[in-house]
């Protein structure tokens, strides 16, 4: 099998559809691209927050993986100083859960990108 899969899953997760752009299916890199950074930029603007670690239970460590799931999106916005949350505003809860849905998509994403380099998926 190799470590040639594992560059395809870390560079998925790193990137969105980074994985699936060096597998050469461009169209699909694209749309994943596009929906995931849809999905953060969205829960950006209700004012989410992205996974800020608030301790060990479970609900709090679900919400700080999924965001960590975005891979360098959430590096960059914790970086930026951005995604804070205004735990003040209507909707927070909601933007919290966009982000925290679109890292969980995009690790879906990679262990789909890890699939076709191995050889397993056709689609």
């Amino acid at each position: 099998m190799g470590f040639k899969p594992y560059v395809y899953f870390g560079a998925s997760w790193l990137v969105p559809g980074l994985g699936h752009y060096l597998l050469k299916k461009k169209e699909k890199a694209i749309v994943f691209f596009c929906g995931i950074a849809l999905l953060v930029g969205l829960g950006l603007l209700m004012k989410g927050e992205i996974g800020a670690f608030h301790g060990m239970e479970p609900i709090h460590l679900l919400d700080y993986l999924g965001s960590l799931g975005n891979g360098l999106l959430f590096f960059i916005f914790k970086a930026l100083g951005w995604g804070g949350g205004d735990l003040s505003a209507a909707s927070f809860h909601y933007g919290s859960a966009f982000i925290t849905v679109a890292g969980f998509m995009n690790l879906l994403i990679a262990v789909n990108a890890f699939g076709l380099a191995k050889g397993e998926n056709r689609v």
